[in-house]
């Protein structure tokens, strides 16, 4: 280390304290009132500067981990989300026919902000939508049309696509027989 400044594999500390205090939606100024540090040097410590002993125990006091933490040889439990296959929660669409169904693989939750479902497509068109961020459909099984405002666009298994949930979209199910897996980002 030269004038405290992180070499290459040092940078894990530096970037786990700033990846863990935007988590925890702190500023730099908050921190720096819970340490007792100046927010200037906890700045310089986010950009590469390696802490002294003494301020990373602060730092890991204020954000309430370990230090082994900071090291990356310990995952925060919260960081990790799983859902069982029989915790996930299933619903049928409405209207027409029945619609599609669906499966939550992911609810969304503070830490990652995402939502991620199965679709079991059926042969109903389904309803448009439009919603805040961005959604990204996989087609696992089969076939599906995406169709939008001015256009369609054909998937089939294997194929993958992204677009900003403002467009107005809708899940054409072709034969039925399509399983899509489908991300949203909300924000």
């Amino acid at each position: 280390m030269a004038d405290g400044i992180a070499q290459p594999g040092r940078q894990v500390v530096t970037d786990q304290i700033r990846v863990v205090r935007r988590q925890r939606k702190l500023t730099l100024e908050q921190l720096a009132r819970a340490t007792g540090l100046h927010k200037g040097y906890l700045s310089r410590i986010e950009r590469g500067r390696i802490p002294s002993i003494g301020a990373l125990l602060k730092i890991a006091d204020a954000l309430g981990v370990q230090v082994s933490q900071l090291f990356g040889e310990q995952v925060d439990p919260s960081a990790i989300t799983v859902v069982r296959r029989e915790d996930r929660k299933s619903f049928a669409g409405t209207g027409e026919g029945q619609g599609h169904s669906y499966e939550s693989l992911l609810l969304g939750n503070d830490q990652c902000g995402m939502e991620a479902f199965i679709i079991y497509a059926s042969e109903d068109k389904g309803e448009s939508a439009t919603h805040a961020g961005h959604e990204m459909i996989f087609v696992l099984k089969g076939s599906a049309e995406i169709a939008f405002v001015d256009r369609s666009v054909q998937l089939g298994e294997g194929d993958c696509m992204h677009f900003p949930g403002s467009l107005r979209h809708r899940i054409n199910g072709g034969d039925g027989s399509a399983v899509l897996v489908v991300v949203a980002r909300p924000t």
